[in-house]
């Protein structure tokens, strides 16, 4: 089972749909890559718009893969 844990911040009223439409699909396809790849339990998403843009970082507890075996974290982050 996967917990998903999200968290918004500035984010009162609704985006260009465009906008939507592409955080929509990056975000679905993360979620999809976790589920079919990182054997993960804990999913955090975090979505936070400011005067500079829209900030969505997505990190799992899962096992990764080769390139970030050197890091700890497998977090992407995205600033539209």
């Amino acid at each position: 089972m996967l917990k998903v844990n999200l968290y918004t911040e500035g984010l009162n009223e609704r985006l260009d749909s465009d906008i939507e439409t592409v955080l929509y699909r990056v975000i679905q396809e993360c979620v999809n890559n976790v589920i079919k790849h990182a054997d993960a339990n804990t999913l955090d998403i975090s979505l936070i718009k400011d005067a500079d843009g829209i900030s969505a970082t997505i990190d799992d507890n899962g096992k990764g893969f080769e390139a970030a075996k050197k890091k700890n974290s497998k977090a992407l982050a995205l600033k539209i």
